[in-house]
């Protein structure tokens, strides 16, 4: 029996040290990414109640890029209702602090129907985005003093206030 115990013991270090030694240099797998071409990646989120339109015009860079995603300055940036109408521009002279920015007379306002993002730099190929803005939402809310009561052994009646939000035109 004391044997057996011996050769465990020996065989469970032994082990041991052959597996670390296989770990001491290291595991390495090199992985192949493939080329990376450089893109437009455009970000512009705007509301109805707006008074600046803020666009975001990078070029895509590669994982192995340290600098990352580099601003793209020199870009014309439009957005059009429909086909034909363009309703906001913004070209080189918005260029500020790294993004496109427009302050507007007033807010940017609702639109129905498709809108067209264009974005056109140099020395990349033109970027094309269509979207709609969803519906302005009508909100009801109502209010009821003391709607609701609940009897609780511990702390006895309590009464709490009931408001109801129900957003009209969304499901």
């Amino acid at each position: 029996m004391k044997n057996i115990f011996t050769l465990s013991i020996a065989l469970i270090l032994t082990l041991s040290f052959v597996s670390c030694d296989r770990f001491a240099d290291g595991v390495v797998h090199e992985v192949e990414f493939p080329e990376h071409s450089p893109r437009l990646a455009v970000t512009l989120i705007s509301g109805d109640i707006d008074s600046q339109i803020v666009a975001q015009v990078t070029s895509t860079a590669s994982v192995l890029d340290a600098a990352g995603p580099q601003p793209v300055a020199g870009a014309v940036i439009s957005l059009s209702l429909g086909e034909d109408a363009i309703v906001y521009t913004l070209g080189e002279e918005e260029f500020v602090d790294l993004a496109y920015k427009l302050n507007l007379d007033g807010t940017f306002g609702h639109f129905d129907g498709m809108m067209t993002l264009n974005v056109d730099a140099p020395g990349f190929d033109p970027v094309t985005a269509t979207n709609m803005m969803p519906p302005v939402p009508i909100v009801a809310l109502t209010y009821e003093y003391r709607g609701d009561t609940m009897n609780s052994p511990w702390i006895g009646e309590l009464i709490q206030d009931i408001y109801t939000l129900d957003l009209v035109n969304h499901s």
